[in-house]
């Protein structure tokens, strides 16, 4: 069992129109295998995409851009990797609820929109996350999965990349146990200017 904990503080709400606070975006293929990425310069053989997405964003602004795809096949997904070029802030990839689900495709979101059940989480530096031999977390066929992608740009000048998830996948017969992630606690936390507080339930 795999646990994870992301924070990350503003909340830059946009209008779904397809674009963020001064970002404008498009889709790129998803569920592909991959080699060098340009907008890093590291090596991806071997690693296919989950989730990814191009955008271009202003220069000094900052936005949440999200994306949705909905899985053709089951995957047993064997290790994340994140796509995180200049520009970006953090990125979350999760599965989403059946009763949540929107069309496929990229639009602009907020911190809130997060899916149901994260898979992998990465801000910027985070190392690959590679399970031991025979685990994997298992995404079902027509499970809709959705990428929000945190940006920024500090420079002066519009700033373009693609960012997401890679994975490396291992067939159905050589996995031993299935991995999750947990997120425990709750997210009501309200707390006053110099107050104290104390929070229970999930």
């Amino acid at each position: 069992v795999v646990g994870a904990l992301v924070g990350c503080g503003g909340d830059s709400a946009q209008a779904d129109s397809g674009t963020g606070a001064g970002t404008s975006s498009s889709t790129t293929s998803s569920g592909t295998s991959t080699t060098t990425s340009t907008s890093t310069g590291i090596d991806n053989t071997g690693w296919v995409s989950l989730l990814e997405r191009s955008w271009t964003i202003a220069g000094g602004a900052e936005g949440y851009e999200c994306l949705r795809r909905t899985v053709k096949e089951d995957m047993y997904v064997s290790a994340f990797r994140s796509l995180s070029p200049l520009g970006t802030h953090h990125t979350i990839a999760a599965q989403v609820s059946a009763d949540s689900n929107k069309p496929d495709g990229p639009y602009a979101c907020d911190t809130q929109e997060i899916g149901h059940t994260m898979m992998f989480a990465s801000g910027v530096g985070t190392d690959d996350l590679a399970f031991p031999e025979g685990i994997a977390v298992f995404i079902p066929k027509g499970t809709q999965l959705i990428l929000n992608l945190h940006l920024f740009n500090t420079a002066k000048s519009e700033l373009s990349g693609t960012s997401g998830t890679l994975v490396k996948t291992i067939a159905a017969a050589d996995v031993k146990h299935q991995a999750a992630v947990v997120l425990a606690g709750t997210f009501q936390l309200l707390i006053g200017p110099q107050a104290k507080a104390n929070f229970t339930g999930g």
